[in-house]
């Protein structure tokens, strides 16, 4: 009997430490894109001539016609 209570333990620490975890990432990418826009008037210009590779990979073909 121990041993199984043990394990839903276990089990239930797992889950709670995989939630943590997932939370943990998601306030971190939260906290990246608010500094970011934070940030972005004040290095508009940098962000604008330095990343615009990012962008190349687009389609030249407009998917929608009133585009």
């Amino acid at each position: 009997m121990a041993a199984l209570e043990r394990s839903k333990v276990t089990k239930a620490r797992r889950r709670a430490r995989l939630f943590e975890r997932i939370m943990a990432a998601i306030a971190l990418l939260n906290f990246a894109l608010v500094l970011f826009d934070y940030s972005y008037i004040p290095f508009r210009d940098f962000y604008l001539r330095q990343i615009p590779p990012i962008t190349l990979g687009r389609s030249p073909v407009k998917l929608f016609a009133g585009c």
